[in-house]
């Protein structure tokens, strides 16, 4: 089972200390992405060339992304799209955060990978990972279009691109 949910920073917002960021306070620093009436009020606070929010990512009870790394969040999806094609193409791939020292590892072991991000390293099934991953990028990519914060379309392509490699390698 997995939890992916996408957040964007609110303007003006300061965070100090990212690491007492938790579900109580969230809402004090983060919007998230899905909150259409929120959305719909501070898009036009939002700077779009400068998109700071945090990919939560949750798998089988194992946190692998969380609040404290928010980053540049259109970005980061970006980065990750890289990882997943490179990954395909080579079997084992990583990348940086965009404004973070915090790197994300992928290899190749069997049908799961191997996935490590700073403390946390776990296996996931390689093919329900990447296609759940690549929909929610696909779903992230639009919604950001859909409140005109950005064109996204080579990120979009890039995704067809990777569904394509999937199903080219039989899986």
């Amino acid at each position: 089972m997995y939890e992916i949910r996408n957040y964007l920073k609110k303007p003006d917002t300061i965070i100090v200390d990212p690491v007492k960021i938790n579900e109580q306070n969230i809402n004090d620093y983060f919007i998230e992405l899905n909150d259409q009436a929120t959305m719909r009020d501070v898009k036009e606070m939002l700077d779009s060339q400068y998109l700071e929010g945090a990919l939560v990512l949750n798998w089988n009870g194992h946190t692998i992304f969380d609040l404290s790394q928010w980053d540049l969040i259109d970005q980061l999806w970006a980065y990750i799209l890289n990882l997943f094609e490179e990954y395909l193409e080579k079997g084992e791939s990583s990348i940086l955060f965009p404004d973070q020292p915090i790197e994300i590892k992928m290899k190749k072991n069997n049908s799961r990978i191997i996935l490590s991000v700073e403390d946390c390293t776990i296996q996931v099934p390689e093919i329900e990972f990447i296609r759940c991953m690549i929909n929610e990028a696909d779903v992230f990519f639009k919604t950001l279009m859909k409140y005109q914060l950005g064109n996204y379309e080579n990120e979009l392509e890039q995704v067809e691109r990777i569904r394509w490699m999937i199903q080219l390698n039989g899986k």
